[in-house]
């Protein structure tokens, strides 16, 4: 069973499927089920969700800067609610669940400069006594009604747990059993012209040369423009799967409620690396595969290259001195020689060398005419390379200030082989 979310953040008084009803902020969620076999693409469940009450204050404090409601230090006396009349709980405390409070990093600003969104929870708990109906949301809940593990176990790979935060293990217990999941990728922002009677997934994206009173284009628009990021989440098969198969526990194995949770974290080594990587060497990759590139594309690529440089130095430093894994020390090799390149850079030998299976193995798309679509390639592969032992040594972060800021429920969807979920999720803005 495989679970792809597509996180569309926004906000917005109304949607495009019920547009003369007010939300406030919310989210609209379609829920589809596919055969991974036959391709067979089955709808299952849609309906707005709930932003809760920790969700608005959380909007609301980051916009204006405001003090986030929780612990900045060990030091208690006159740290929490500053700006807001109301504490909320945060589910390390409430749950037990990734770092204590005791143990939370001191924010040097109001609010941690990685507070955000960046992962999400499943539970069993949406569904009615009849299995076909839910319960109702409520703007007030700051958890889940029953949030349960995406995996436990006393001992993950550096693949999976590279994957996972949140993490809880009951005292004189080896088993740790974690919570969250973080997003596949960074968010992206979208703007779109609203059209009367779209359809929800209508996309006419908006141009520089739309925007203004006067704009170039003159075609004078003046519908409405919805604005959302889109995040990629995903739940694959062995999500949620130790848990169904405990010992005594014989419910069917089904999820019926999904929240988003925003949290700062602790120092890790390998997030640190995961962090580069999909804001530095996507970037830096893109730049080179894309022909279309400007000017200012040497300068660009040489800065990217000798900050992955420096934060890969830095992070295998501190578990065992030097990167033993092959292919991360010949990408290493390659970012070397781009910051080593007196002149102009030449690309075509860029390509090569980070195409190459000695590297990081990159991919090139392009279409018909020769256009650069994307590219793939194996650097998380070679991060979470299991038969290195050097790699397992990096370090995981741990999530604090954990706190609920969507909640949603839905029939429940049975956690089947060969079949994946698709959840297209958006919080309106506009």
């Amino acid at each position: 069973m495989n679970m792809n979310i597509s996180d569309f953040l926004s906000l917005n008084d109304k949607t495009s499927i019920n547009d003369n009803t007010s939300h406030g902020i919310h989210g609209h969620v379609t829920i589809y089920r596919r055969n991974k076999t036959t391709g067979e693409k089955t709808f299952w469940y849609e309906d707005d969700n709930v932003i809760s009450i920790s969700g608005m204050q959380t909007i609301l404090m980051k916009i204006l800067n405001l003090h986030l409601d929780s612990y900045h230090s060990n030091d208690r006396s006159d740290n929490r609610g500053r700006d807001t009349n109301l504490v909320i709980p945060d589910l390390n405390e409430s749950l037990g669940i990734g770092t204590s409070p005791t143990n939370y990093t001191t924010m040097e600003e109001d609010i941690a400069t990685d507070y955000f969104i960046q992962g999400f929870m499943v539970g069993t708990g949406g569904d009615g006594e009849d299995t076909i109906s839910v319960k109702n949301t409520n703007y007030s809940f700051v958890n889940l009604r029953r949030p349960i593990p995406f995996q436990q176990s006393n001992s993950l790979d550096p693949s999976i747990a590279g994957k996972y935060c949140g993490v809880y293990q009951p005292t004189n217990s080896s088993i740790k059993s974690y919570y969250i999941k973080k997003f596949d990728e960074l968010p992206h922002i979208y703007h779109s012209w609203w059209v009367d009677g779209q359809r929800w997934d209508y996309v006419d994206p908006v141009v520089p040369e739309d925007l203004g009173p006067n704009s170039q284009n003159g075609t004078g628009k003046t519908n409405r423009i919805e604005t959302y990021a889109e995040c990629k989440l995903s739940i694959d098969e062995s999500d949620c799967k130790q848990f169904f198969e405990n010992a005594g526990n014989n419910e069917p194995a089904k999820l019926s409620e999904l929240g988003l949770v925003a949290f700062d974290t602790t120092v890790g080594s390998r997030d640190t690396l995961e962090r580069m990587y999909q804001r530095q060497v996507t970037e830096m990759l893109n730049i080179i595969y894309n022909d279309s590139r400007g000017s200012t594309a040497d300068n660009v690529v040489k800065a990217y290259a000798e900050n992955i440089i420096n934060l890969m130095t830095e992070a295998f430093s501190e578990t065992f001195g030097v990167t033993t894994q092959p292919n991360l020390n010949e990408f290493q090799t390659t970012c070397s020689d781009i910051v080593g390149t007196a002149g102009a850079l030449n690309y075509n030998v860029l390509k090569l060398a980070f195409s190459n299976e000695n590297n990081i193995g990159v991919t090139a798309y392009y279409n018909q005419d020769g256009d650069y679509q994307y590219e793939t390639d194996k650097f998380m592969t070679y991060l979470n390379d299991t038969s290195d032992q050097s790699i397992a040594k990096l370090t995981n972060a741990e999530a604090q200030r954990i706190k609920l800021i969507t909640y949603y429920t839905f029939n429940p969807i049975p956690l089947e082989e060969n079949c994946e979920i698709l959840i297209d999720y958006r919080l309106y803005a506009n």
